[in-house]
């Protein structure tokens, strides 16, 4: 137990070291060469989110680390990857404290989002806003009419890197699990923006290109996420009749990629059965002439091969259940 508290006094000690390091480079006299600044900054910066992230940090600390990043941001008159992770993970740490001190920040974190061609920067500010989302909650709402438009335009437009797509998606769960009622307004518009990404994500690629199977394979994972996190969002908001029009292009997606031409994986597989169960208990009618049973007997047998990463009583649980919402409406029937 000593032990224990040693460790953590000599670590909140290099915790404080490093903020006083990041503070000196404030002072831009100290450094003859501005390139050095900078990879100081970042460096000390990427450490600071480590020992954020593993460490139980005082609110005094984190705010005055947060107002020397934004001191950077603003002598730089911009903005980089490691400053902005950190903030992520300071708005992770204070939660719904940090609200005070997101006014200051919002520019600079719109400015980041707004860097697409800068693939690097633009990711680690979806990464922070999904933080921020996460600690805010309900209180990010205010700030949804400047930052969810740019998450939608990363979505929506082609040009823009394929790599953030997963991470924009990733921001969309976050907002309706963290801020369903703040978000709802939004339902109806992020909905067709899925259903045009449901399309771009059915797609075969060439099997010879690793990078891109895995890619598109990642892809249909976090569309189904979101998709998920949406439904319940909606259904917790008692609006299950208005997820209705988009069933149909869920349910022809999910039967395409669980199909042999696009060797579904475990993860897709055990993902859209549980969508496809939830989605059985909540519109029997309307699933009844989309649903198709044998696919449903393929993800079942692939979910059957349980990876050692994976809980074996929780995948049988799934599988018995998802029979289950299948028998009882008489889907096996139709």
């Amino acid at each position: 137990e000593r032990a224990a508290k040693d460790t953590q006094i000599v670590l909140l000690e290099a915790f404080n070291n490093l903020i006083n390091a990041f503070e000196s480079t404030l002072v831009a006299s100290t450094f003859q060469d501005e390139n050095i600044r900078s990879s100081y900054q970042s460096y000390i910066a990427s450490s600071l989110t480590s020992f954020i992230i593993t460490t139980d940090c005082d609110e005094k600390i984190l705010t005055k680390l947060y107002n020397q990043m934004i001191v950077s941001f603003q002598q730089k008159q911009s903005v980089y990857d490691e400053g902005i992770l950190l903030i992520g993970s300071i708005a992770l740490h204070l939660g719904e404290k940090f609200n005070n001190l997101m006014p200051s920040f919002t520019p600079f974190l719109i400015a980041a989002l707004k860097s697409t061609k800068d693939t690097s920067l633009c990711k680690s500010a979806i990464h922070c806003t999904s933080d921020i989302v996460q600690g805010l909650k309900t209180y990010f709402g205010q700030y949804i009419n400047d930052l969810l438009p740019l998450i939608m335009f990363v979505l929506s437009d082609n040009e823009i890197d394929k790599i953030l797509k997963p991470h924009a998606f990733n921001v969309l769960s976050d907002l309706f699990y963290c801020s369903t009622n703040e978000v709802a307004p939004f339902f109806n518009n992020i909905m067709q923006l899925i259903g045009t990404a449901l399309e771009a994500a059915m797609m075969t690629p060439n099997s010879d290109d690793i990078e891109t199977v895995e890619y598109f394979k990642g892809l249909r994972e976090h569309i189904i996420e979101t998709i998920t996190c949406i439904f319940y969002a909606i259904t917790d908001l008692q609006r299950q009749r208005d997820f209705i029009p988009y069933v149909g292009a869920i349910m022809k997606f999910l039967n395409k990629i669980n199909t042999t031409q696009y060797t579904p994986s475990f993860e897709i597989a055990k993902l859209s059965l549980g969508l496809i169960g939830d989605l059985c208990n909540a519109y029997q009618t309307e699933m009844k002439s989309i649903i198709d049973t044998n696919i449903i007997k393929d993800m079942i047998e692939t979910v059957k091969k349980v990876p050692k990463t994976e809980d074996p009583s929780k995948i049988q649980s799934l599988i018995e259940w998802s029979e289950k919402c299948l028998s009882t409406q008489n889907f096996y029937n139709h």
